[in-house]
């Protein structure tokens, strides 16, 4: 059972890591992975597990692993 229930309304919400570092804002939802872009000229972007979301509260969403293991495992081009 999914923590979120709609994983649509994240789109366009910060994401920060376990040690509460900005990763950047999700900018689509997959049927597996959120999308999360950083930056604005040439956007890093993280193709993160939904299992990885650990919340969505007060309008931010919160990640259960932290950013150097983001930036490690989930990049892409």
């Amino acid at each position: 059972m999914d923590k979120i229930q709609n994983w649509q309304e994240l789109i366009n919400k910060p994401v920060f890591s376990s040690d509460e570092k900005e990763i950047g804002i999700i900018s689509d939802v997959q049927a597996i992975y959120v999308i999360v872009s950083s930056g604005s000229i040439t956007p890093d972007k993280y193709n993160i597990p939904k299992k990885s979301v650990n919340k969505f509260e007060n309008g931010v969403v919160s990640l259960d692993v932290d950013q150097k293991y983001v930036e490690d495992n989930y990049g892409f081009e």
